[in-house]
């Protein structure tokens, strides 16, 4: 659930509540616009919040097990499996297939994700027995550069 804060008095005033588990949330800052995606084995939701109230939910139930959701130019980006996937914030459509899929390591592949000015960031951890490896690609899957860090490298921050 997303609790609703009345920020004068620091309290909840109300939950919205979403049939799947919430596996991210986004802002879109330019419209104050709050986007939840949540999944299972058997579907994924994305919901945009505006103010207090749930304005839309769209769901697909070929996209399954979808997590890490991102906004970056007007865009929102996903993961499902090792498929990276976009979706208009409108929610008008659910994309048929992935923008491009990272390579498969481990269980542990996408350990962490971001779309960062147009670039797309991912982190395997390696089983969390060596070091992380982080790549970045363009929007089209190509990769920009390949670098390792500590292990369990699991988020990206735009300075």
């Amino acid at each position: 659930a997303v609790e609703i804060i009345n920020t004068a008095t620091d309290l909840n005033t109300s939950d919205l509540n979403f049939s799947s588990a919430m596996n991210g949330v986004t802002l879109d800052k330019s419209t104050n616009s709050i986007y939840v995606i949540g999944s299972d084995a058997n579907k994924t939701e994305i919901s945009k919040i505006v103010n207090t109230e749930i304005s839309k939910t769209i769901t697909n139930s070929a996209i399954t097990n979808s997590r890490f959701l991102t906004f970056d130019n007007n865009q929102l980006y996903f993961t499902s499996g090792t498929g990276i996937y976009t979706i208009s914030p409108d929610l008008t459509n659910f994309p048929e297939t992935s923008m491009f899929n990272v390579s498969d390591n481990s269980w542990s592949t996408l350990y962490g994700f971001d779309v960062i000015n147009g670039k797309v960031y991912s982190s395997d951890a390696n089983s969390f027995t060596q070091n992380s490896i982080i790549t970045i690609y363009n929007l089209s899957g190509s990769v920009l550069k390949t670098f390792s860090t500590e292990i369990g490298t699991n988020g990206f921050y735009k300075n």
